[in-house]
């Protein structure tokens, strides 16, 4: 639990740890997620809210999730609440076994925004409609 302890950046060692499997950064002032988030493959119980409400501790806040999170398949649990977070990887589609992901308070996009309030079915459903779009796009521009 590394929550409350006013962290600005990921810490590098957790990365070595491939055993990991839950992650507390709550209430720090983490301003992004680096790429090497990918290797955490056995990460299985949340980032749980990175940042608060508390204007004096959101000097530099989360605003970005990096497409390597969607490499942590065993992902199941996703608190993101109260970040500045306006919009999520379509790639998180290929994390299957979400069942919690709570983006309460994030400045969201009105599309995601919308499904969101739908429940984690609706938004996991968003994410495949949006890489089955981005596939079919990739796939005409190479017959082209």
């Amino acid at each position: 639990n590394l929550s409350f302890k006013f962290i600005l950046n990921f810490p590098p060692e957790i990365f070595g740890v491939e055993a990991l499997r839950e992650l507390n950064l709550g209430h720090n002032n983490i301003e992004y997620i680096p790429e090497e988030i990918a290797s955490l493959k056995n990460l299985k119980v949340s980032i749980h809210s990175l940042l608060t409400k508390e204007t004096d501790l959101n000097d530099n806040p989360l605003q970005n999730i990096p497409i390597a999170l969607s490499e942590c398949k065993k992902l199941c649990v996703l608190d993101l609440s109260n970040t500045y977070v306006r919009r999520l990887p379509r790639e998180m589609y290929y994390v299957k076994g979400f069942y919690e992901l709570n983006l309460d308070g994030c400045p969201l996009d009105d599309d995601l925004a919308s499904v969101y309030a739908k429940g984690i079915v609706a938004t996991m459903s968003y994410f495949k409609d949006l890489m089955f779009k981005a596939i079919y796009r990739v796939g005409v521009l190479v017959c082209i």
